[in-house]
């Protein structure tokens, strides 16, 4: 009898072939998630810290721009190491024609004046004087130029006689708290300005000359992110802190140290 042996028939896994089998798929599994668990991590630590990085750049910028127009004498109505109490200035105005109890302005600004919370600065050869904004109209009667637009401002007091300029501010004050530069309009609430990821120990302004209203020539910043946490095994090395000094405009040169 001849026997056929067929060729297509293999020989079967023992258990102990079985067993290492799942112990190498089992590992194999646990490195392609510890793999994937390392990427998130990564990838939240970086969004993170981009996130602390442009807190820090945007607070910079805004800041910038607020006080360079600031004249410390008359415009910083306090300052602390968490705070800064300034009148922001929001648009500037130029009399082109005064009637019926209001001024016909060109106006440039930010946002349009809002009388709920604008008042005036009105610039004079005599001095300055502080009106309270109470109504704002269109107007005509003046020519502009680009990027003006005319209003008619009325105000609270007849305007001083010989207004050469009308700037157009609000009361509020920046704080450096709850992890975020925040800016908060007269009595009402801090709003954030930035993400919640600033070192609220670390971070905060200094004004060189303390109580003495001539001696400040700017204020000093000092921004720094909050570390970033890494997993269970802590937090990743904090960014560097920024610090900055912001010069107030027509004001001497910054002094060549600060407190």
């Amino acid at each position: 009898m001849t026997v056929e042996r067929r060729a297509d028939l293999r020989p079967g896994f023992g258990l102990g072939e079985a067993i290492v089998a799942l112990t190498l798929a089992s590992v194999l599994l646990a490195l392609v998630a510890g793999s994937v668990r390392s990427g998130a991590l990564a990838a939240r630590h970086a969004g993170a810290t981009a996130d602390a990085a442009d807190a820090v750049r945007a607070s910079a910028l805004l800041l910038a721009a607020e006080l360079r127009l600031i004249e410390p004498r008359s415009d910083l109505s306090g300052s602390a190491s968490d705070s800064l109490h300034l009148r922001a200035f929001r648009g500037i105005a130029i009399p082109c024609d005064t009637a019926m109890g209001g001024s016909v302005v060109r106006y440039r600004g930010l946002r349009d004046p809002d009388p709920t919370k604008d008042s005036l600065l009105v610039l004079t050869a005599a001095g300055e004087f502080v009106v309270a904004l109470t109504g704002v109209a269109g107007a005509g009667g003046c020519a502009t130029r680009p990027g003006e637009r005319l209003l008619r401002l009325n105000a609270a007091a007849t305007l001083p006689a010989g207004a050469e300029l009308l700037a157009v501010f609000e009361s509020g004050a920046y704080h450096l708290s709850g992890g975020a530069l925040r800016y908060r309009r007269g009595a009402g609430g801090r709003q954030p300005l930035t993400a919640a990821v600033l070192d609220d120990a670390a971070s905060g302004f200094s004004v060189p000359g303390g109580a003495d209203p001539l001696a400040p020539r700017g204020v000093g910043v000092t921004l720094a992110a909050a570390t970033v946490p890494w997993g269970a095994a802590g937090t990743s090395p904090p960014l560097p802190p920024l610090r900055i000094e912001l010069g107030f405009l027509n004001r001497p040169a910054w002094p060549d140290t600060l407190p």
